[in-house]
């Protein structure tokens, strides 16, 4: 079982294992929403609760934890952001027995995904539907209107399908 993250302002979380014929399945998807003024041990705690539910989901053990890497950003503070809640997900997955922590950088995840490095929001929505049969849409772009939260799930999705190839 592998558990891919994207980490925003809503956490994308997907678990996925392979079967009997080496393909991929997807078990379970969703979102955690981390406020950005959400008191950090409120966040550890909320993370700790969804690996419990993560563990709850898999039929096997965890084998890895796998995140997006952060592309380059002009914005400091989507930079810091983003490495406090990732080193909250370190923290709660050494203490499950689940470090290191694993990352793919997004151009080499949207490549894979899409065949272009530089994939939007749209195009790996898309992609998570073509590959799994799941609806979930960008905010833009798309031919149907999604939100934050569902591109988030779709690149975790992605992320957690990318770590078996």
């Amino acid at each position: 079982m592998i558990v891919g993250f994207d980490i925003s302002t809503s956490l994308g979380w997907a678990i996925t294992r392979l079967d009997d014929e080496d393909r991929v399945v997807l078990i379970e998807h969703g979102v955690c929403e981390l406020p950005t003024k959400m008191n950090p041990i409120d966040k550890l705690d909320r993370l700790r609760v969804l690996f419990d539910t993560l563990e709850m989901h898999a039929v096997e053990c965890i084998a890895g934890v796998y995140v997006e890497g952060i592309p380059f950003v002009k914005q400091a503070q989507a930079h810091a952001s983003y490495w406090r809640v990732r080193t909250m997900v370190e923290v709660v997955a050494a203490e499950r027995d689940c470090y290191p922590v694993t990352e793919v950088n997004a151009s080499t995840l949207k490549k894979w995904a899409t065949g272009k490095g530089n994939a939007d929001k749209a195009l790996m929505c898309r992609a998570a539907r073509e590959r799994f049969g799941v609806r979930l849409h960008a905010r833009k772009g798309d031919e149907q209107k999604g939100s934050k939260g569902q591109e988030d799930e779709a690149d975790a999705i992605l992320v957690a399908a990318w770590a078996h190839s």
